[in-house]
């Protein structure tokens, strides 16, 4: 209401016109559709509705944000107006809602309102998260390949002594560079033959999803042909139907290549396996292949999960295509996934012309590791095709998407993170050994940041002024001011403290510090409710319980201090209370309550305009800072 008498031309005079007597009744009343009705609704729509300098109706737009934070009882009742109340307000007031996933909220708003759902795994974020991870990609990855640095990787991945592959992979050279001859021929000559090519390769866009979303609906191997089956009598129809003989259909996979590549790259997990049914789509153009992409983009009944775009970003060995992941919607609402190729001819010819290149590849990869175990060396094949058969780009954004979790605050915070690597080590680029030791998720994120504050040097003291300032930020109800925390730790540990901690709680422009994320308090108070040691937390990085109560002394501590008055004629005064007095140690929570309870906030306006900040000079300049805080805290 208060803010709606400095926005709204009007509201103010309408709203004190129904009486001071009304509006104490409203506020006293525990029906929150009164409340509403006489703050709101009455005074609202009888004001003209406001104009701009151009005649046009001025819309104003009521934003509440984290309504699934308020507590329950409150919770209803807010939800109460917002399905109740807010469809009848005048049409230039628009209301804007946010809330983590909750379903009585959900089932709250959907009875007047069309709540629309932002998901983690929605097309259009994970496009947001895929284009940001591209450009961290192309700014700090190591986009060239190297077999120096692929035969770090197999020696990590197997498990190899360091340094056991020097220039063994080498060998491969000669057959990768004249298989990439030949395609790099190919692709020059269709950019001749049509110059929109890059255009409609640009316009194909980057879709992934996460490994563990990409599984069949059943572990049996039985089933899932089954499945296959039917997805192939479908799609192939309808592919033959539109494309006629561009379209291949082959028979399902072989049983046995199946079962090789489920125990080879899979690991035995059935639900992985991802081609059973594959087809293909040829084309003598890029347009037809461009063509093709929007036939299977437009389709109904199929999900498009994940698409590879080669002719972007062309595999190690040169060569290009689109390959897709589908999920076919079966009977039963599951989804068969399904492989989808859209080829150019060209490519296929050159394909064929390369075929023996690619087998001297492979025959030669379990000559050049001699001496493991045939499951082991079918494994070390699997990953070195694997890279050869994707571009280093599409390398580098499969693994940082996946550790991810589709999240785009991981990727904004790793952007960061990644800047800061370059600025201590300028030059150095992200390879497939240091992209794997990147964090999983927000949980690494955050944990590798309080680990790189709190190294392994850092004193137990460090440890616990870090702690400190956490347990202080974790305790408040709003942003704290700087200077509050400042008071409160003392100059030289805040700023020691503050300045390693600048990435996960910077300050805003007003001064106050604030969080990244509120997942970061989620995962800092994990253990909130666990039997820990009270010491613990600042080696396992959490807050705890007693680390939050004596939090929550230090500010009602520095608060109050702020609050002691000197005994004058025209300090604020109630007659439950008599005069606040230096060093009178009140509680104030409960002061606050009482006035709250009693709407008496002329009081608090009489306590900004009287307070007498105590002889120490450290609260002279924040005494009011510091109470306008408190008197937010305490209600």
């Amino acid at each position: 209401s208060g803010m709606l008498e400095i926005t709204i031309p009007g509201y103010a005079k309408a709203l004190h016109l129904q009486g001071d007597a009304v509006l104490q009744e409203a506020k006293s009343n525990e029906d929150p559709m009164e409340l509403f009705k006489v703050f709101f609704l009455t005074p609202l729509s009888e004001i003209d509705p406001p104009k701009d300098s151009n005649g046009n109706l001025k819309r104003f737009i009521a934003f509440l944000d984290a309504v699934d934070e308020m507590i329950y009882k409150e919770m209803n009742k807010m939800l109460t107006v917002l399905r109740d109340g807010f469809p009848y307000l005048p049409s230039f007031i628009l209301l804007f809602v946010t809330s983590r996933r909750n379903d009585n909220i959900l089932s709250a708003l959907s009875a007047q309102h069309k709540p629309v759902e932002l998901r983690v795994d929605s097309n259009e974020q994970q496009h947001d998260i895929l284009t940001m991870l591209y450009r961290i990609a192309q700014q700090y990855g190591n986009t060239s390949f190297s077999w120096e640095n692929l035969e770090r990787e197999v020696e990590s991945k197997a498990g190899l002594p360091k340094g056991s592959l020097n220039e063994k992979l080498h060998q491969l050279e000669a057959p990768l560079v004249a298989s990439k001859r030949v395609y790099d021929k190919v692709l020059v000559a269709e950019r001749k033959k049509d110059s929109s090519f890059d255009e409609m390769v640009d316009s194909i866009p980057m879709i992934k999803s996460l490994h563990s979303q990409l599984t069949q609906p059943s572990n049996n191997l039985d089933t899932t042909y089954a499945q296959a089956g039917i997805v192939k009598d479908a799609m192939g129809g309808r592919l033959k139907d539109r494309w006629g003989d561009a379209a291949i259909i082959p028979d399902l996979k072989d049983r046995e290549d199946a079962e090789r590549k489920i125990k080879d790259k899979y690991f035995g997990k059935n639900n992985k396996i991802k081609d059973i049914f594959r087809c293909t789509l040829k084309f003598s153009s890029f347009k037809g292949v461009f063509d093709g992409w929007k036939f299977l983009e437009d389709m109904k009944g199929i999900e498009i999960l994940n698409v590879k775009n080669k002719f972007k970003n062309p595999d190690v060995l040169g060569y290009a295509d689109i390959n897709i992941n589908a999920g076919f919607k079966l009977q039963d609402d599951t989804y068969h996934i399904f492989e989808i190729q859209l080829h150019l001819n060209a490519i296929l010819v050159a394909k064929e012309e390369v075929h023996d290149l690619y087998n001297t590849i492979r025959v030669e990869i379990p000559k050049i590791i001699p001496g493991l175990t045939v499951e082991k060396t079918n494994q070390i094949k699997e990953h070195i095709l694997g890279r050869l058969k994707n571009s280093m780009m599409d390398g580098i954004i499969d693994i940082l998407f996946e550790k991810s979790g589709g999240v785009f605050l991981f990727a904004r915070l790793l952007e960061e993170k990644l800047k800061q690597d370059a600025s201590n080590n300028p030059g150095s680029k992200l390879d497939f050994i240091n992209l794997e030791a990147q964090p999983e998720g927000l949980d690494g994120i955050y944990r590798e940041n309080m680990e790189r504050v709190c190294a392994e040097g850092a004193s137990d003291d460090f440890r616990s002024k870090c702690f400190q300032f956490i347990s202080l930020i974790c305790a408040a109800q709003e942003p704290l001011p700087q200077k509050m925390v400042q008071s409160i730790m003392g100059d030289d540990a805040f700023c020691r403290v503050k300045g390693k901690l600048s990435l996960l709680f910077p300050t805003g422009a007003d001064g106050r510090i604030i969080i990244i994320h509120k997942s970061l308090i989620d995962w800092l108070l994990r253990k909130i409710d666990d039997e820990e040691e009270n010491n613990l937390g600042i080696f396992e990085y959490f807050v705890s319980r007693s680390d939050l109560n004596r939090a929550h002394g230090e500010l009602y501590e520095i608060c109050r201090k702020a609050f002691d008055c000197f005994t004058e004629t025209d300090c604020a005064t109630n007659a439950n209370n008599g005069k606040y007095k230096k060093n009178d140690c009140f509680n104030m929570f409960s002061f606050f309550l009482r006035l709250l309870k009693r709407s008496n906030e002329e009081d608090y306006a009489n306590i900004l305009s009287c307070n007498e900040p105590n002889s120490d000079q450290i609260f002279d300049n924040s005494a009011k800072e510091f109470i306008d805080y408190s008197w937010k805290h305490s209600i």
